[in-house]
């Protein structure tokens, strides 16, 4: 049996390649597009990754490599640190916008409180041993 697995390979090349048409998006675009725009733009690609993630999460039908060290490599994690690369980028892109440092601070931190606690309450519904 093969030490390297194609369907990881694969994935793997999948991350890379999206993380970099990501960030070129990111960057080249910005005579074309808006400060604005590309906040929401990376923004609706984060949303667009982690929707597949969770569709493809909710089908149960992908499957978890046997190798000790590739259990974590799943099309759905793929495709949820490929919209954790998104957000960073949107978050990167809001940090260049012209909105005072002191709202990008609190808007920021904010949001990723709001987004840890949102998480914590769906979870918490979906667990059946939770009080």
């Amino acid at each position: 049996m093969s030490a390297v697995n194609l369907r990881n390979v694969l994935v793997l090349l999948g991350i890379v390649l999206t993380t970099a048409g990501i960030i070129f998006f990111a960057t080249e675009f910005s005579d074309l597009i808006s400060d604005w725009g590309r906040v929401l733009d990376l923004a609706l690609f984060a949303v667009v990754f982690v929707s597949l993630g969770v569709h493809f999460d909710q089908r149960g039908d992908d499957e978890v490599i046997g190798h000790r060290g590739w259990r974590w490599l799943r099309v759905t994690n793929a495709l949820y640190i490929l919209g954790a690369i998104a957000t960073l980028g949107a978050v990167i892109a809001f940090f260049a916008t012209d909105l005072d440092r002191l709202w990008k601070v609190l808007i920021t931190i904010l949001v990723g409180i709001g987004l840890i606690l949102g998480a914590s309450l769906v979870v918490g519904r979906r667990s059946p041993s939770a009080p």
